[in-house]
């Protein structure tokens, strides 16, 4: 089993569902974050999203 998937997420923004934003989606301040997986997952995404961690840029 990969890292990936043992663990699931979607975002909820206007009462829409995103399932699995794409890696360049910009969070906006109204914006819930919903993961399921395994308790030292959830926290890994819970500390990328309090570090402010932001997806490398694609080489030109």
């Amino acid at each position: 089993m990969t890292e990936r998937a043992d663990r699931r997420g979607c975002l909820v923004r206007d009462r829409q569902v995103l399932a699995s934003p794409r890696p360049d989606f910009r969070f906006q301040a109204e914006d819930v974050v919903v993961v399921v997986g395994t308790p030292e997952n959830t926290a890994a995404v819970g500390e990328l999203l309090r570090s402010g961690w932001r997806a490398p840029r694609p080489y030109a």
